[in-house]
């Protein structure tokens, strides 16, 4: 059974820890922050966190194994617009190519 979990909110990323047969917060980043997701990749040990600053954009964390600090990685970025493409949504709003969440996150294959 898990010993320690990350838990994504709107504000702020907490781990807790099992202790006994209850759970306890042990520390918090990014408070204030929404946290959208967040991944331990197992290969590794790294830890991944997405964030939504809103205005200030989607943005990507990163934690390696045993660190308390995290660091920011490049985004994945939104395909360019084809010149010329009218990309209207269904109320007939323009479409915003731009990257406004990330929605899932994955590790790689066991190589």
């Amino acid at each position: 059974m898990q010993k320690k979990v990350m838990i994504s909110t709107r504000k702020g990323l907490f781990e807790a820890e099992k202790k006994g047969r209850s759970w306890a917060v042990t520390d918090s980043y990014f408070v204030g922050d929404n946290v959208t997701l967040t991944m331990h990749d197992p290969r590794d040990g790294t830890d991944y966190a997405a964030l939504n600053h809103g205005h200030f954009g989607i943005k990507l964390h990163r934690r390696d194994k045993g660190r308390k600090t995290w660091k920011e990685i490049t985004t994945p970025t939104y395909p360019t617009k084809p010149e010329g493409l009218n990309d209207l949504d269904g109320w007939g709003k323009p479409v915003n190519w731009t990257t406004q969440l990330i929605w899932a996150l994955e590790t790689g294959g066991p190589d």
